[in-house]
């Protein structure tokens, strides 16, 4: 019998691992890498450090594949353009199907048979290279000027390699625009490219609109239900008739986009006339969302239409026409252009009317809109993405138009706007020319930097403040000459020392009625952006040397608040003179003007042996002359309201003035220059004053006769006339004389809205603040307290 052979375990494992050193390895062969895989029978381990070569070898096909990835992305982008701009732009909305652009490459070659990752990537690569043209678009001027101080603008021409990544920006053939970072999530990346989704909300089958008395919560996100679910037929028949369709849109477009023009008139013409079946050359359908822009174009018509009342009941059925073809249009998921123009002006008829007045509707409006505008991926300029030098310009102006309202906006509510500074890379919009728009869009971004130190929770070098104050009196000099406002420079006598100056350096006033407003209407928002910037300071200034003010650390912002809020005065007043109809329903003019007064009328409160209490008496009855004036047509509650706390802050200051002390005589050791700012800024107001001082009857005490006031007083009149009885009977109501008391809350709350923000400032700075607002009023303010 034969001894059994003995299994060898060594022998064993001498056989596997002959097996796996095959080359290439399976490994290799499976990943199509077998161009990674060794070439040659292992080396041993004392040799392998000795072998350079083949290292650097993998290194360099390594790197190089990782080079080419930048090179795909390109090929992409282009694609992607080329695929939804080869069609005409106004085709209508494609089936349900096959929607989105697809990134195609990716996708097809993990579809198709499998080639090797090295022969897809450098193919890929050449085709690119071939096929992408050099970008080339100009940096605009206005950033080239060395002397206009301004923020680091993001766009280059010509980006650096590593800086070549903007994300994914998908556009289908309906106008639906969606980006997505460079670091999304692959999910979200998936989603971009593939899952079709509707244009719009599918309209109710006809069994089941009786029973629908409005569409979903959901669906109507974020407007309340109006009535039945409508078909589009049902919407298109809410269209006024054609020709007064046409005088609301030129209403529209002649008093109001000097200013906010998010949707020009050259974009929104064709949708007009399609809507009404003018255009016989084109059959495509107009889109929920196209619809919705026209809607609300034709309510913010009716609202600026000389011939209609204020605040016509046509202007609401419009907007709520609006708001249904939003929901119509998906607007949230389905995000276009148009959509987007719509919802921004729907928030500036918000603040346009008396239920919107406090910004609560109009400022979530904004938000959302800013939402939509990244989520479109306007925020990045389209030629990162080689778009259409149309579509690319367009998308520029429409984003420069919603950035600046929400930033002059969040200034206006002291709230942190949606888009910081440098996330932007969109260049301005235009052939590069220093218009109003491009002035604005300037103006915008230093008014940012305003609204961040106001906004910083940590205290703020006052160094800071005076180099943004620096700079924007920059801007306003670097104005050119065609865009400057004359009022406004009369009424800066820090800048021209005398009024031939100010004429010689500003045109006279134009008879066209868009570049006048926009004239006074720039002059006004610099102002407006230095008062945001100074106020804190100048409130600083009067705690800290109520005397005399300009003795205080803060004295120039004292003396740059004092001339700013003339500036507002003067150029509101200087509007309302040349188009009182127009100006009357542009809510902005009259919220400067009483601001302005407030502020001013701080200063005789504190201190009313002030040197400027006469020039401050006199601005606050020409401001409250405006709004008598402005009551007879236009009578809102806003505007009766503003109205009747001005006359109780005069009341106030005139009975400060009564009971205080004589000033004293000796002036011998105030500054020259400032003496002669203070008589320059008196007389020049008296010159440009067009309203009478409004003294209460019987009041001939000498305080107020020396205090500079004009020499025709207006007796205030217990009621003031009206344009219709109840008009009379609401001013009745609101201006009749009260009798006199010691204390009077509604002005005591008014000025502790004006105060309270710098208490505020000076807890959150520490160095001596209070740890609480109430604290710091009581030890802060004493000679306001015991006057309230």
């Amino acid at each position: 019998m034969s001894t059994p052979e003995r299994y060898d375990i060594r022998e064993e494992r001498r056989s596997r691992k002959q097996l796996s050193c095959a080359v290439p390895c399976a490994n290799c062969v499976r990943r199509e890498c077998t161009d990674l895989c060794p070439n040659s029978v292992r080396v041993k381990k004392q040799t392998q450090r000795d072998d350079i070569g083949e290292v650097r070898e993998r290194l360099a096909a390594i790197e190089g594949l990782l080079a080419a990835i930048p090179g795909l992305r390109r090929a992409m982008s282009v694609s992607r353009a080329r695929r939804a701009f080869g069609k005409t732009r106004d085709a209508p909305a494609p089936p349900r199907h096959d929607t989105a652009l697809p990134i195609a490459r990716i996708r097809t070659a993990q579809q198709v048979t499998p080639a090797p990752l090295a022969d897809l990537l450098e193919k890929n690569h050449e085709e690119s290279t071939a096929s992408l043209p050099t970008p080339s678009h100009p940096t605009p001027s206005h950033a080239s000027n060395p002397s206009i101080p301004a923020f680091e603008y993001r766009y280059e021409p010509n980006p650096p390699p590593q800086d070549e990544s903007y994300g994914t920006l998908v556009i289908d053939r309906s106008g639906r625009s969606k980006w997505l970072g460079p670091t999304a999530g692959t999910e979200w990346l998936r989603n971009s490219e593939v899952g079709p989704r509707r244009s719009r909300s599918p309209s109710p089958p006809p069994a089941e609109r009786a029973d629908e008395d409005w569409f979903g919560a959901d669906s109507l996100f974020p407007f309340p239900p109006w009535g039945p679910a409508p078909t589009m037929t049902t919407i298109l028949l809410h269209l006024p008739p054609v020709a007064q369709a046409r005088v609301l849109l030129n209403a529209y477009y002649g008093n109001y986009t000097w200013n906010h023009d998010v949707a020009p008139r050259t974009g929104v013409q064709p949708i007009f006339e399609r809507a009404y079946g003018l255009d016989a050359e084109s059959d495509a359908k107009v889109h929920p969302q196209q619809l919705a822009l026209l809607f609300i174009i034709l309510a913010m018509g009716a609202l600026h239409n000389p011939a209609l009342p204020p605040h016509d009941p046509g202007a609401e059925h419009h907007l709520a026409a609006a708001r249904w073809c939003l929901v119509k249009g998906d607007f949230i998921g389905h995000n276009t252009i148009a959509g987007l123009q719509a919802l921004v002006i729907m928030a500036h008829y918000a603040l346009e009317t008396e239920k919107g007045r406090n910004g609560d509707s109009a400022w979530p409006l904004w938000g959302l809109a800013m939402r939509l505008v990244t989520a479109m991926g306007l925020h990045i300029d389209g030629r990162r993405w080689n778009l259409p030098p149309d579509v690319a310009e367009e998308r520029r102006h429409v984003f420069w138009e919603c950035h600046t309202i929400d930033v002059f906006q969040a200034n206006c509510f002291s709230r942190p706007s949606s888009l910081r500074p440098e996330h932007i890379d969109t260049a301005f919009p235009g052939s590069g020319d220093r218009d109003f728009r491009t002035l604005k869009f300037e103006l915008c971004r230093i008014s940012g930097a305003v609204l961040d130190q106001a906004m910083d929770v940590r205290p703020t070098p006052y160094a800071s403040i005076d180099a943004l104050y620096d700079r924007l009196c920059a801007f306003e000099r670097h104005i050119p000459f065609g865009m400057r406002c004359r009022t406004a420079l009369l009424a800066l006598p820090s800048v021209y020392a005398d009024a031939e100056s100010a004429t010689r350096d500003s045109p006279p006033v134009s008879a066209n009625l868009a570049r006048t407003f926009q004239q006074f209407t720039l002059a006004l928002n610099v102002s407006e952006a230095i008062l945001f910037l100074q106020r804190p300071y100048f409130v600083r200034a009067l705690q800290e040397a109520p005397q005399d003010p300009t003795r205080s650390a803060h004295a120039k912002s004292y003396l740059a608040v004092v001339e700013r809020c003339n500036v507002l005065i003067e150029v509101v007043a200087g509007l309302y003179e040349l188009y009182p109809t127009v100006t009357a329903r542009h809510w902005f003019f009259w919220y400067h003007l009483f601001t302005a007064a407030v502020c001013l009328g701080t200063m005789i409160i504190l201190n009313p042996t002030n040197p400027l209490a006469g020039l401050v008496l006199g601005q606050i009855d020409h401001s409250i002359k405006l709004y008598s004036s402005v009551l007879r047509d236009h009578a809102t509650p806003s505007l009766l309201q503003n109205h009747q706390w001005l006359l109780r802050l005069r009341a106030r200051a005139l009975s400060k003035v009564e009971h205080a002390p004589p000033p004293p005589g000796d002036e011998g050791d105030v500054d020259v220059e400032l003496l002669g700012w203070r008589t320059r800024l008196v007389e020049r107001a008296r010159g440009q004053r067009r309203a009478t001082t409004i003294r209460r009857d019987g009041d001939d005490s000498p305080a107020t006769a020396s205090l500079g006031a004009s020499p025709a007083p207006m007796h205030m009149p217990d009621a003031m006339p009206g344009p219709a009885p109840t008009i009379d009977q609401v001013l009745q109501q609101h201006f009749v004389d009260a009798p006199q008391r010691t204390q009077d809350p509604a002005t005591d709350l008014l000025l502790h809205q004006f105060w309270d923000p710098t208490t505020l400032l000076e807890s959150r700075e520490g160095a001596g603040g209070a740890s609480n607002w109430w604290t710091a009023w009581d030890l802060g303010l004493p000679d306001l307290q015991n006057s309230m």
